[in-house]
């Protein structure tokens, strides 16, 4: 059991099955409509929390699921990384996996993308639905907002393809 702010609450393991489950419902809440951008609407977290809970039969909180799905996010962005900007590394195509030249390129890999550190042994799980959750957006800075301005500038999605990274 761990504290918060609420009291005690019981930890939650995520496991294979269950964290499929969590991305095929943010899958169908994506198709309904309900993100915005990078993150999902009020409304599109609660029925995500809701249909996870019904569909599982164990109940998670909000800040569970949430931290769950960041975790994704950080381990997309850790493939992503490999797979975009280490193309002079070695793949194996056959299982997926990635050739590091030296052990240091590894560990200075590693220090950068801890959430990655199994891609030396293992691919990307749920990488097709990942990649539809989660291609397109990524932090660059560019339509940042300083909360020292009066008229913010507007916010232009960019679209991430391989020819622009």
């Amino acid at each position: 059991m761990m504290g918060d702010a609420k009291g005690l609450r019981e930890s939650y393991c995520w496991t294979d099955e269950r964290t499929k489950l969590l991305i095929d419902i943010g899958l169908e809440c994506t198709h309904k409509g309900q993100k915005l951008n990078t993150n999902f609407t009020k409304e599109g977290w609660t029925w995500i929390l809701e249909e996870y809970n019904k569909k599982c039969g164990k109940k998670v909180n909000m800040l569970q699921l949430k931290n769950k799905w960041m975790v994704l996010k950080q381990i997309w962005n850790a493939w992503m990384y490999l797979k975009n900007k280490t193309s002079w590394w070695g793949w194996n195509m056959d299982i997926r996996i990635v050739d590091p030249p030296t052990k240091e390129h590894w560990d200075d890999y590693v220090k950068k993308h801890p959430q990655g550190k199994h891609f030396k042994n293992a691919p990307l799980q749920y990488e097709e639905e990942l990649q539809e959750l989660f291609q397109g957006f990524v932090a660059d800075g560019e339509g940042t907002i300083c909360t020292s301005e009066i008229e913010p500038r507007p916010i232009t999605p960019k679209v991430i393809s391989a020819s622009n990274i």
